[in-house]
C-alpha cells in the first residue's frame, strides 16, 4: 500500500503520538518515542528531526522541498533556511551513524531533500 504524502503528520506538525512505526533500509523507526534503532542501540530524534523523517519516508523516493517539509513538518510557520538546514543536518547524522551510511539523506541543490534507502544510488547532485 503507497504512503500518502505526509500521511503519518496530519495536520501538518502533528503530534507524533499518531505516527505508526515503520522501517528504513536497517533500521526501525518509531516517531511516538522519536527513536531510530539498529537493532544493537538506539538514539532519540528532536520532534521536529523525526517530522523530518516521517515526512520524507512517507514520499519514498520523491523529493521534497524546503516549502513541503515547512508545510509538513512546521505547519506551514515562517522558518529560516537556517532551521531547515540544522533539522536536514541533525538527520543526517543520525542516519549515517545508525545505518552505516546505508539510508542517506540526499540533498539536491536549489531544489530539495530525498531519502535514499538501502544504499540506492543519488542522481548525481551534491549530498551534504
Amino acid at each position: 500500500m503507497e504512503r500518502t504524502p505526509g500521511a503519518s503528520l496530519t495536520n501538518g506538525a502533528a503530534d507524533l503520538s499518531k505516527a505508526e512505526p515503520f522501517g528504513l533500509g536497517p533500521l526501525a523507526v518509531d516517531p511516538p518515542s522519536r527513536r531510530i534503532g539498529d537493532g544493537a542501540r538506539s538514539e532519540m530524534l528532536e520532534p521536529r528531526v523525526m517530522r523530518v523523517l516521517v515526512a520524507l519516508s512517507d514520499t519514498p523516493g520523491r523529493v521534497l522541498s524546503s516549502d513541503d517539509l515547512i508545510e509538513l513538518c512546521w505547519d506551514s510557520q515562517i522558518v529560516s533556511d537556517k532551521a531547515i538546514t540544522r533539522a536536514t543536518s541533525l538527520l543526517r547524522h543520525a542516519l549515517e551513524d545508525m545505518s552505516g551510511g546505508v539510508v542517506r539523506l540526499e540533498t539536491i541543490p536549489r531544489v530539495g531533500f530525498r531519502l535514499l534507502p538501502n544504499g540506492a544510488e543519488s542522481s548525481g547532485a551534491a549530498s551534504g
